[in-house]
């Protein structure tokens, strides 16, 4: 079997309300863990590569200032074998 999961962006970009944060790959997850400095009320997180829009998550999120955000995603690779291509 092949690991294609090296395919995945080494960074995306999560924007929470007007933020944009910067999350790295860690374990095949994307971790997203910051203090915010505003009070946050959301009900979406997008999710950016390359500054393109890749995802839109349905999430309500509700912080007040010096609130702990912590977002965890998870791109799921599948591998497609040739048995099954038509």
């Amino acid at each position: 079997m092949i690991d294609v999961r090296w395919l995945l962006p080494k960074t995306i970009i999560i924007q929470v309300w007007e933020n944009k944060y910067y999350s790295d790959l860690n374990n095949w997850k994307y971790l997203l863990q910051t203090v915010v400095n505003d009070k946050v009320d959301v009900d979406e997180v997008q999710i950016y590569i390359d500054d393109e829009l890749f995802d839109r998550v349905d999430k309500h999120i509700i912080l007040q200032p010096w609130d702990n955000l912590h977002l965890e995603y998870e791109i799921n690779v599948c591998e497609v074998s040739e048995q099954n291509l038509w």
